[in-house]
């Protein structure tokens, strides 16, 4: 693992993360969430662009904490988000 680590590069982006909630749905211990995704994003040269994704969450409830179970990401151009999604911004 070490070794992995070691040829990762270190981001030098800052990104900031925003979401709206298109479903959820509870029954006990299981949640399934589905969710617009975008995040913008600026290099250290000044670089900007957006990234946007549709995705979908199982988390299940263990020992009083959400955990992720599964997720399913679709990558997206920012024109195929509808316009009436409302973003809010999540750090």
């Amino acid at each position: 693992m070490d070794k992995l680590l070691s040829v990762v590069r270190p981001k030098t982006t800052l990104r900031r993360n925003f979401f709206s909630v298109v479903s959820e749905d509870v029954r006990g211990d299981t949640a399934l969430v589905n969710y617009w995704n975008k995040a913008l994003e600026r290099s250290e040269n000044g670089e900007e662009r957006t990234r946007a994704w549709l995705e979908s969450v199982v988390i299940i409830k263990r020992r009083g904490a959400w955990r992720l179970l599964q997720m399913h990401s679709t990558r997206l151009t920012t024109e195929q988000i509808p316009e009436n999604v409302a973003f809010t911004e999540r750090r």
